[in-house]
């Protein structure tokens, strides 16, 4: 008897595999300036619905064949992001774990890198530096509370189960429109 590959299985390998990249990437410092690191993660996303939505398939085909045009189109986008939002969830506890312990100082170095170009900007355009230092607060209010590692795991967490419901509705409906785009 063989096991079946389920969604939540494979949002388990597919994060194993995004968090690797993720260290991989900052091992090598590709991406921190360019955003290049949320790519892998989306590409995550859509194979973890895309195997959530073929699972569920595979499982009604082969109980019954004749009933897999009885799946209703909420249980298709429930099966596709099933695994897309386990997926979320275990990278969000990932990024908060990373940017608490594993590379805390990465935050604090972006901050004051943009900080000292809003400085060099202020020297250029002759801002004068009662408005300067409002607006470099201002800035420092705001990137306390987003770059605090739990803030941004939570607001990571929230886009990408987001970004999960788009994806499933989206495959769902392509899987409706053309039956062949999964194969079973």
């Amino acid at each position: 008897m063989t096991k079946s590959f389920s969604g939540t299985t494979a949002a388990i390998y597919l994060t194993l595999g995004l968090i690797i990249i993720r260290l991989v990437l900052d091992t090598l410092g590709v991406g921190i300036d360019g955003g290049l690191r949320i790519y892998p993660v989306l590409l995550g996303l859509l194979v973890a619905s895309y195997l959530g939505l073929r699972a569920q398939r595979m499982l009604v085909s082969k109980e019954s064949p004749q009933e897999l045009s009885d799946l209703s189109f909420i249980m298709e986008i429930r099966a596709a992001i099933r695994p897309a939002a386990l997926l979320s969830f275990l990278y969000s506890v990932f990024l908060y774990g990373f940017y608490s312990f594993i590379n805390p100082s990465l935050f604090p170095k972006e901050v004051e890198k943009r900080k000292e170009e809003y400085r060099e900007a202020f020297a250029e355009n002759n801002i004068s530096p009662e408005e300067a230092e409002q607006v470099l607060d201002n800035f420092t209010t705001f990137t306390d509370f987003v770059f605090d590692p739990l803030n941004w795991a939570t607001l990571s967490l929230f886009a990408l189960v987001m970004l999960s419901g788009f994806y499933g509705f989206l495959l769902t409906a392509i899987a409706r429109k053309f039956p062949e785009f999964i194969r079973i």
